[in-house]
Order: structure tokens, then C-alpha cells, then sequence
């Protein structure tokens, strides 16, 4: 299970059921939230809440079905941001544990609350230690120039309103606000939003990111490039409605649904508040050739969904459309060096993947080995777990190993500085 609430002041609810790859749903889910923060703060924050949410559903629930796990995410005073964690299980003692990083990189004890602890200013639990509350730096979100023109714009179409007798844009003009609203649930997200394009594009990243996160509750697996067919057909469709539909009318919203079906096959609805328009007759819609000079979004949504349909005023859009299955490492052999590329963040629930992809190529007498961090965003504790057991391995086994990070983004290498992993994996 997993649910996630966009509550005010530009916070946000999550519950999710005790198992890993809820847990990188709910960080997905919280990243969308807050996408207009400085990528370094939107970084520590979600490493911090990823590791409280992955201590809650592993050690407090012990990863039993039957419970939950709610969480709570929040701007506090003074450009902090606070995070409160609950699990249903018993709880522990935190007697004599100090929550410190080891010196030794190749200790696991506690490695996860240890980076809680290293990344926050505060982390406080309840007595029975199933509920902690964290708070850390986390700078304020920047609107960007085009969203500031566009706000002063309404502003200035509210006072107009305001002063005008004559004005029948009604109040409704600027009720609806500047923010995307979202719901999600286990197999659907829904966004409403005003009829303003900058908003188109927050509402693309969110559908995608959600599609993706789909795939990992279903199977663990990362796709390669996200979802860009999802993409490319959802941005279509929703600049017809802003653009076409409601003629950019601030006062008018756009309403999206994406859901989750069987297998790989995903439905995306897309409705207005124009008019319409005569779908029926559409050569872009009917033609066995979808060729209509000026109906290029028509037709590159034809050429990428399985099906497209309106309803009958043709203000409502619908289309499905099927996710591409990837895979999720790319393990090459440059020689005698094992190039192990992966596609995504590596997480909790990516990391058995990994685990035994290593295991292989020790196996198979490998000894050089690079890791390409160009498509990894994010890595958790339990992925750090991985690397520090691989190291063990091959320890054990005598094997002399070269081992080196490649293309990994500064706050990959701080973390991998910050836990003393650098000792071992040299970072090029």
C-alpha cells in the first residue's frame, strides 16, 4: 500500500505498508512535492527521510504486511523542514547507542540512524521509540522568473477584478491558487491544476515519476530511462487542454488521471473546462494514416498509445498507453575491468538485484571493477550495506580488488566520503 496527501503549507502525508519498495514510492512521492528546493537540500532530506521510513518498515514492523507506516513532511520555522515517522511495532531502546558513523567504513551497526543523526540538526524520538521526529536545514523554494511574471500577472487580473464592475471574469479568476494538486493512491495519481503552462511540466515529472514507481512496487525493477513514452504523451495532451481547451484562462483547470492496469498497461485521462471539440470528424483521430497538416500532437499521441478515445463533448481525453519493460543493470567486461552501470537509484529494494549481480562477477575471477554513477541520483544505507559486504567478500577470498566510482554526483561522493567508503572505492 501506499498513499500520499498534499496537506497545507506545502506539506505532505504518507502511508505505506511494510515493504521496500513502498519505501522509494514515498520518497518519489515527497521529491515531487518539493522540486523547486536546492538540489543539495532536496538531497540530504530525502536521505534522511528514505532511512527513517526504511528503519520504520524493516526493523520497527519487520516487514509484516499488516502494518503501517505514516509519515508526516513539513516546512518548519526558520527555513528548517521536519519529518515525523511512526511505525506500528514495538519500538526499541536506544540505551548506550550513540548513533555515531564508524571509523571503520567495513562496520554496518547502525550506519542508517547514524546518517539520520549526520544529516540533521534535531532527531528526537518518542519513549517507546517508534516515533521520531527529525528537523534540518532546508532553504526556501525559489519560484522561477517565469512563474514570478505569471504571478504578478493574476495579481494584477485579481485586483481587476476586484475594483470592476464590469470585469465578468467572475472571483474564480485567481481562486484556484498558483500550486499543482496532488492525490496518489496505491494505482492512480490525480493532478489539478490552472491553465498556465509552467504548471504543465510539474504535472509531466510527477505522472512519470509515479509510473515508475509503480514498476518497482510490482516488480523492483528500475526503468532505464523512466518513462518518456508516458512523458511525451501526457505533455501533448495537457498542452491541448491548457492551450486549446481552456484558451490559458487562468480561472479554468486542467484535470489529470493516471492509473495503473494490468501487466505493463497504464490509462491517462486528461479533461478541460472548454468546450469541446468535434473529435469524430478529426482526420488526425480517423485517418488510417493519422496525417492532418497542424495536428502534430494529435498525432505523435496516436503513434505512441495503444488507444486514444474523448467523451462525447470532447473535452476529455483518454488514452492508454504501455510501459516498455528495461533492464535494470548494464554489467559489461572493458578488458579485465567488470563496468557495472546502473539505471536508476539504488535502494533498498534494488539492492538484492546488485547484491547478486556482484556475486557473479566475483565468481566469474573479476577482480578490476568501475562503478558508473551517470544514471544514479540516490543511494541509501542498506545499498551502502552492498558495497561494504562486497568489499568483505573479496577480502575474504584474496582477491586483490581495484575498486572505483565513476560519474557520481557530489552528493554521492559526500556520502561516500562522509562513511569512509572512499577508503576503498576510489572516487575518479
Amino acid at each position: 500500500m501506499f498513499k500520499a496527501t498534499a496537506i497545507a503549507p506545502d506539506g505532505i502525508q504518507i502511508i505505506i505498508s511494510s515493504d521496500m519498495a513502498a519505501v522509494d514510492c514515498a520518497v518519489a512521492a515527497f521529491q515531487r512535492r518539493f522540486d523547486r528546493r536546492p538540489a543539495e537540500d532536496l538531497f540530504n532530506a530525502a536521505l534522511v527521510l528514505r532511512e527513517l521510513l526504511t528503519n520504520a518498515v524493516a526493523h520497527g514492523n519487520c516487514l509484516r504486511p499488516d502494518r503501517m507506516v505514516s509519515c508526516r513532511v513539513e516546512p518548519a520555522q526558520e527555513n528548517r523542514l521536519k519529518i515525523v515517522v511512526a511505525d506500528e511495532g514495538d519500538g526499541f531502546s536506544r540505551e548506550g547507542m550513540t548513533f555515531e558513523l564508524p571509523a571503520d567504513p567495513l562496520t554496518d551497526r547502525h550506519r542508517g540512524l547514524a546518517l539520520v543523526h549526520a544529516y540533521s540538526e534535531a532527531v528526537v524520538f518518542n519513549e517507546a521509540g517508534n516515533r521520531v521526529a527529525v528537523h534540518l536545514k532546508f532553504a526556501a523554494e525559489a519560484p522561477s522568473l517565469i512563474e514570478q511574471n505569471k504571478e504578478n500577472r493574476m495579481d494584477t487580473r485579481r485586483n481587476a477584478t476586484r475594483h470592476s464592475s464590469v470585469d465578468k471574469t467572475g472571483p474564480a479568476a485567481g481562486a484556484s491558487g498558483k500550486r499543482l494538486r496532488i492525490v496518489e493512491e496505491d494505482a492512480s495519481i490525480r493532478m489539478t491544476f490552472a491553465s498556465e503552462m509552467p504548471l504543465v511540466e510539474r504535472a509531466v515529472r510527477s505522472a512519470s515519476t509515479f509510473a515508475e514507481g509503480c514498476a518497482l512496487l510490482e516488480s523492483g525493477a528500475e526503468g532505464e530511462d523512466g518513462f518518456p513514452e508516458l512523458a511525451r504523451v501526457l505533455r501533448e495532451l495537457l498542452i491541448n487542454a491548457v492551450v486549446h481547451g481552456n484558451g490559458e484562462r487562468a480561472d479554468k483547470q486542467v484535470f489529470c488521471e493516471i492509473e495503473k492496469l494490468e501487466g505493463d498497461l497504464f490509462r491517462a485521462s486528461v479533461r478541460d473546462e472548454g468546450e469541446g471539440f468535434d473529435h469524430r470528424n478529426a482526420p488526425a483521430l480517423t485517418s488510417p494514416t493519422a496525417q492532418w497538416e497542424g495536428s502534430g500532437g494529435f498525432r505523435l499521441v496516436r503513434s505512441i498509445s495503444e488507444q486514444i478515445g474523448f467523451n462525447d463533448a470532447g473535452n476529455e481525453a483518454t488514452v492508454y498507453i504501455r510501459r516498455p519493460r528495461r533492464t535494470r543493470y548494464d554489467v559489461s567486461m572493458e578488458g579485465d575491468r567488470a563496468v557495472i552501470r546502473p539505471n536508476g537509484n539504488i535502494s533498498a529494494a534494488s539492492a538484492p538485484d546488485l547484491k547478486q549481480r556482484l556475486v557473479e562477477l566475483i565468481d566469474g575471477g573479476a577482480a578490476r571493477y568501475s562503478f558508473d554513477f551517470a544514471r544514479v541520483a540516490e543511494i541509501d544505507s542498506m545499498s551502502l550495506t552492498v558495497f561494504v559486504v562486497f568489499v568483505k567478500t573479496l577480502m575474504k577470498r584474496n582477491i586483490q580488488a581495484e575498486l572505483e566510482i565513476i560519474n557520481g554526483n557530489d552528493n554521492i561522493r559526500k556520502l561516500f566520503t562522509l562513511t569512509r567508503l572512499d577508503t576503498h572505492y576510489m572516487m575518479m
